[in-house]
């Protein structure tokens, strides 16, 4: 088996193109197989893991593009949560609709189901988008705090209630209502 360069490729990486071989293994006409499977295998994941290193992960990446901002939160998103209320471990669940202007503040309303008593809430206060994608909500009623992380391009982010701390989330997500919402008015007729 021999290892021979052929033509040069151009990695862009972190915005710095980078140049590198391309690697072609010119394999002997006996050697085929799960032998040559192999090896290939080997040396696409010997590839993989140096681009990786000189790349960094696609997460680091967009945390030191600064990717995120308090306009990656912009327009409809629906939501449900799953949540027990401690001590008393009762269960509660809630649906609803949060509203982001893209500048740090929303509107929600709620449909909350607290151990079998219905209400209906609405909402409004701030929150902010760190460079990494994660935030905080600031909710107007009942106060607190809500961590956020954002994913798949700001369409969809998770939350989980850290105060008050008798509030134990178990499982939100939100998601983008409308694709493409945020370049319209935001509470603009379908």
């Amino acid at each position: 088996m021999s290892l021979t360069f052929q033509n040069r490729v151009t990695l862009v990486c972190l915005n710095a193109p980078l140049e590198m071989p391309t690697l072609v293994l010119a394999a002997a006409h006996r050697q085929r197989g799960k032998e040559n499977e192999m090896k290939r295998s080997t040396i696409s994941s010997a590839v993989l893991a140096g681009v990786l290193l000189l790349c960094g992960p696609p997460s680091a990446r967009a945390a030191q593009d600064g990717a995120c901002s308090n306009a990656s939160l912009k327009g409809a998103y629906g939501f449900f949560t799953g949540a027990t209320i401690v001590p008393e471990k009762t269960p509660r669940g809630t649906i609803g609709r949060w509203n982001f202007d893209g500048l740090g503040h929303f509107t929600a309303s709620l449909t909350i189901n607290d151990n079998g008593t219905v209400i209906h809430v609405n909402d409004a206060g701030t929150y902010t988008v760190a460079p990494d994608c994660t935030g905080v909500i600031f909710p107007g009623v009942g106060g607190g705090t809500i961590e956020i992380v954002l994913v798949d391009a700001g369409n969809e982010f998770y939350l989980l209630r850290t105060a008050p701390n008798n509030i134990v989330l178990m499982f939100s997500v939100a998601k983008k209502q409308f694709a493409g919402e945020d370049q319209k008015q935001t509470g603009a007729a379908r």
